[in-house]
């Protein structure tokens, strides 16, 4: 089993697709595997509607979006 948890200083480079992509291509590669995948939690040190927490949201419903199919 394994667990996926990323942070939010890792989307907030707006690096979101590139992120996906891996995880998704290391899921398929290994399917004999279980995957947890956690969400990545929001910045509360920034307000709500700041570009990092948008991104973060965006990452969230993405993969989860990917991770169904799985």
């Amino acid at each position: 089993m394994i667990v996926v948890w990323g942070g939010s200083t890792d989307v907030g480079k707006n690096e979101t697709n590139k992120g996906i992509n891996c995880i998704h291509s290391f899921v398929k590669t290994n399917s004999h595997t279980n995957f947890i995948i956690m969400d990545v939690l929001h910045r509360y040190d920034l307000e709500q509607n700041t570009c990092v927490n948008k991104e973060v949201e965006k990452y969230n419903r993405r993969i989860w979006k990917y991770m169904k199919l799985f």
